[in-house]
């Protein structure tokens, strides 16, 4: 929700645990001339910041049965030339969307390819 007052602050950090649970850590999948792009690690959910001032502009998350959701098992995001989010969900295929969460394509593939030692 972007219309709290809650202030981000980017610090590296290999994990975080708090009370024997990993918290909420933000990691840092890519970025473009305009935006620094995190995905919650352990989540859905897509962090997109004005690179100039750090400012959160926009926060999102796809899961549950909605079009364009993918789970933990995405791989690394990245960006097109045309400034959009693609990433490969293990599970679900491959996802393309706006920064500001737009679901624009997906192609899952037709059965999920597994060998002995993980997914292909």
């Amino acid at each position: 929700d972007l219309s709290t007052d809650q202030t981000y602050y980017l610090e590296k950090e290999d994990s975080l645990t708090v009370k024997d649970v990993i918290a909420t850590t933000f990691v840092f999948q890519t970025g473009d001339n305009e935006h620094l792009i995190f995905r919650d690690a352990a989540a859905s959910i897509i962090y997109v910041f004005d690179r100039e001032n750090g400012k959160l502009v926009h926060k999102w998350e796809k899961k549950g049965d909605v079009p364009g959701a993918f789970s933990m098992t995405s791989r690394n995001l990245t960006l097109t030339d045309e400034g959009r989010i693609v990433l490969v969900d293990l599970m679900m295929g491959l996802r393309v969307f706006e920064k500001d969460g737009k679901f624009i394509f997906s192609e899952t593939p037709i059965a999920i390819q597994w060998s002995l030692g993980g997914s292909i």
